[in-house]
Parts: structure tokens; C-alpha cells; sequence
């Protein structure tokens, strides 16, 4: 038992504090600190122990070389980028929908927090994924996008199957909707051939029509034409025959006057008056070269030619221009060209485009869509079964505990000094 005397303090109030006597306190307690902190420490790593461990593990995504890519853009019907494929699969990764997709189909993996819980399924997931996920993006500055999947998880769960899992789904999700794509492209190609072949189809025919039309309206407008001249050339020959008739008609009075029966000449018509006549100044001459009046016929030769013409039903023989125009006429009541564009069956021979449109189609049909040889995002680090959990510290507790511990003794020393440094000044 220690002595009082030697625990006595100076019986005069000074508020200064005596470091030596301070430090010979905490000497003479030293047993207690130690006894103290040994047991904080004891509960400090019994209770790091206690905690249950979590984990830590990541995934770090990055976009694909060109050349993972060839078969996509090889096919001619969709091209696409590492960077485009790699905003799709960013787009998957930060959707809820799909992390809670995935943790419904996997439910099995969180089987031991959905024990012994009155949250229902769906509230379990959300509380992981808020809790337990965190994806973050690469900086700006970095010259090579990527993202990074982080999940802390208790013992029990198989965070690495959750992870690599999740990455594998999502990027197959994104895989599988490439052929998806490369399918609806080949099909609106092909229908938009399709429907070029129709509109040519459909406009070849509106120019054979058209052709079929203006060559009838031509033939139409040229037997009209040739009608009009054949009615023209026959009323002209209708009046030059009326008119000779009127012209013969007055040679005969003339001649029959003349009592010209036979055709007669000018010499033959003077020497019924003589062989020469002078009288006075007057001479009677024959002028070589020069047409007779027609009345120098002779009533024989007028009267039969005028009976002739007055017997004549169809003058159409008197001019071949006539034969001409009947000609054509027969040729125009069949048109030839019409009659064989009308007998056409296969317009497609006719249309070169059609052809070449065909072709297209056909390499079309022999792309296949559902192509395998392309990644489209690349798996930098791999979520891999950490060494040590991330939580507790246990280190970091048991010094805590042991500082902890080691304050709480020295505490407990000085004030039960100062407890019984105010007894003996009560009792003195």
C-alpha cells in the first residue's frame, strides 16, 4: 500500500502542472495503462475478427482495335468503329435495368443475402447495386477511353462471378444485336432494290404506253394528212378535167366554124386562100415553134378527146402521186412497231438497269449476318479473386485499439491520483 505522505501534493493552490510529478503518476500506474491498453487491444482484435470481411474487385473496359472489327465492316451493308461499339457497351454498363437484368437471372449469387431478409427480391438488388457497385468513367485527358466496374461485397458472395459475368453479358448483349443490325440493313436494301426494280417496271411501262400513244397519234395524224391530200390532188384533177372539157368545147365551135375536121396546120389553112395573098401590106407568113390554137385539132380529134374526158369516172390514173398516197395509207392501218411493243412479255430484257439492280440483290442474299469473329470491347483487367479482403483493417483497428487503450490507462490513472490527492487535503 503506498505510503499518503509520499502522495501527498504541495498544500499550496498553484495551477501550474508538475510534469515530473505528472510523469512519476503515470510511472507508478504504469501497470494499469498496460493492463488497460492490453485489453483494448484484445477487444479491438477480437472485434476486427468479429466484423465480416469485404471484398474488392474490377473490371476495367477499353474499346477494341480496328481489326476485331473487320468482319462487321466487311460485309458492305454496315460499317462501325471501336468508338461507336464502345459507347454502346458504356451505354449498357451504366443502364440499372441491365445490372438488375442480370442479378434477377443470376439470383443465385446473392443467395445469401436474400436469406433471412424481409426485403423483397427486388429491393435486395437495388440496395447491391446502390451500396456495392460503382462504374466509373476514364478522365478526359486520357488519350484511350475506358471504364472501370468496381464491386465491394461481403464473404459469401461471389463478387468475381458477379463481375466478369455482368462484363460478359453486356458485351454479348451488344454482340448480339450487330447481326440484328447487319439483317435489318440487308433487308431495307433489298426492299429499297425491290423497289427500284417496281418503279422501273412500272416506268418502262408507261413509256412503252407512251410510245404506243404518240405512234398511234403519229399514224393517226399522217393518214389524216394523206387523206386530205389525196382528196385535194383528186379535186384538182376533177377540175383540170372539167376545165379541158370546157376548153375542148370551145375549140370545137371554133373549128367546126373553121370547118376543121382534120387536124390542120397553119400552111395547110392558107392555102385554101391561096398560095399567097397580098394585098396592100399584108402578108401571110408560118412561124416554126409556135402552139397552135387548139381548134387546129379538127372537130374529129376534139370531139373524141372531149367524149373521152366526158366518159371518165376516176381520174386517180392521171397523176402517180395518188398511187403514192393509197400505198401509204395501206402501210399505215398496221404499224408494225406498235405490234411488237404491244407482244413484248419479258420487259425485263429490255431494262439493262433492272440487271445490275438484280445483281446486287443476289450478293446481297450471300452475306450472312450472323457473323462471330468480332469483338466489340476490350477486357483490359479481368475481375480476379482478391488476396485480402479490402475491410476491416485489421492492423489499422488493433493500433487504433491499442492507442485507444493505451489513453483510456492513462486516464484512469491520473484521475484516480487526482482522487486521492483531494482526500488527503479534506483530511489535512
Amino acid at each position: 500500500m503506498n505510503n499518503p505522505q509520499q502522495n501527498n501534493l504541495p498544500e499550496q493552490n498553484n495551477d501550474e502542472i508538475d510534469l515530473f510529478e505528472l510523469v512519476a503518476t503515470l510511472w507508478r500506474g504504469k501497470w494499469l495503462i498496460v493492463g488497460v491498453t492490453f485489453m483494448c487491444t484484445v477487444i479491438a482484435i477480437i472485434a476486427s475478427l468479429m466484423m465480416t470481411p469485404v471484398y474488392k474487385v474490377k473490371s476495367v473496359l477499353k474499346p477494341v482495335n480496328n481489326d476485331k472489327i473487320f468482319a462487321i465492316n466487311d460485309t458492305g451493308v454496315y460499317s462501325t468503329t471501336p468508338e461507336a461499339l464502345f459507347s454502346d457497351v458504356e451505354q449498357e454498363v451504366y443502364s440499372y435495368q441491365g445490372r438488375e437484368s442480370y442479378l434477377l437471372d443470376n439470383q443465385n449469387l446473392l443467395q445469401p443475402l436474400l436469406e433471412n431478409t424481409t426485403l423483397s427480391v427486388d429491393q435486395v438488388i437495388a440496395k447491391f447495386d446502390s451500396d456495392n457497385f460503382k462504374i466509373t468513367p476514364s478522365k478526359k485527358d486520357d488519350p484511350i477511353r475506358s471504364i472501370t466496374i468496381e464491386l465491394t461485397y461481403p464473404k459469401g458472395i461471389d463478387g468475381v462471378q458477379i463481375v466478369n459475368g455482368f462484363v460478359k453479358k453486356v458485351s454479348s448483349a451488344v454482340k448480339e444485336e450487330i447481326p440484328h443490325i447487319i439483317q435489318n440493313r440487308i433487308d431495307q436494301r433489298k426492299q429499297e432494290l425491290k423497289d427500284q426494280i417496281t418503279a422501273l417496271r412500272a416506268s418502262y411501262k408507261l413509256d412503252i404506253d407512251s410510245q404506243i400513244a404518240v405512234l398511234n397519234e403519229q399514224d393517226k395524224l399522217r393518214t389524216a394528212m394523206l387523206k386530205d391530200e389525196l382528196s385535194a390532188l383528186r379535186l384538182e384533177l376533177k377540175l383540170k378535167r372539167e376545165n379541158r372539157i370546157a376548153q375542148l368545147n370551145e375549140a370545137i365551135s371554133i373549128a367546126t366554124k373553121l370547118n376543121y375536121i382534120k387536124p390542120t396546120s397553119l400552111s395547110t389553112a392558107s392555102d385554101k386562100k391561096g398560095s399567097a395573098e397580098i394585098n396592100g401590106n399584108v402578108i401571110l407568113t408560118e412561124v416554126n415553134n409556135q402552139t397552135l390554137p387548139l381548134y387546129f385539132m379538127g372537130t374529129e380529134a376534139l370531139t373524141a378527146e372531149r367524149d373521152a374526158l366526158l366518159s371518165r369516172t376516176n381520174d386517180d390514173f392521171t397523176n402517180p402521186r395518188i398511187a403514192e398516197i393509197e400505198k401509204e395509207l395501206v402501210l399505215l392501218q398496221n404499224n408494225r412497231k406498235v405490234e411488237l411493243l404491244k407482244l413484248r412479255e419479258n420487259h425485263d430484257l429490255f431494262l439493262t438497269d433492272i440487271t445490275l439492280i438484280e445483281k446486287q440483290i443476289a450478293k446481297l442474299n450471300t452475306i450472312n449476318p450472323n457473323i462471330t469473329r468480332f469483338s466489340v470491347v476490350s477486357i483490359d483487367e479481368k475481375a480476379q479473386t482478391p488476396l485480402s479482403a479490402s475491410k476491416p483493417n485489421k492492423k489499422l483497428i488493433t493500433i487504433i485499439g491499442f492507442l485507444l487503450g493505451g489513453m483510456l490507462g492513462c486516464m484512469i490513472v491520473l484521475i484516480r491520483q487526482a482522487v486521492r490527492n483531494r482526500k488527503l487535503q479534506h483530511t489535512h
